[in-house]
């Protein structure tokens, strides 16, 4: 008899994420961490979100952008090692981000 542990039953979606590259990966788990955080916001009755982020990051900007984040202001040299500002972005919160637009 062996002692080796029962079969792995291996799932076609999971397949799918360890072949797809690591920035779409990286992506979409934060599309679905913020979609929980939105929703969460909203049930407590929160009226908007509001993140920072460096002026310089545009795959986020672009994101949330995407997930209908608006640009509201600026934080000069907020950011340190390197020296950056930081553009303050809100958000009105929903059940789910990005169903909106």
């Amino acid at each position: 008899m062996s002692s080796c542990p029962a079969d792995a039953r291996i799932r076609p979606a999971a397949l799918v994420a360890t072949l797809q590259p690591w920035a779409e990966i990286a992506e979409a788990q934060h599309r679905r961490l913020l979609d929980f955080a939105m929703a969460r916001a909203a049930r407590a009755g929160a009226r908007r979100a509001l993140l920072d982020l460096r002026a310089g990051n545009r795959e986020a900007r672009a994101l949330y952008a995407s997930l209908g984040f608006m640009t509201l202001g600026v934080r000069r040299e907020y950011y340190r090692e390197p020296t950056e500002d930081a553009l303050v972005l809100a958000r009105e919160p929903c059940g789910r981000c990005g169903a909106e637009s």
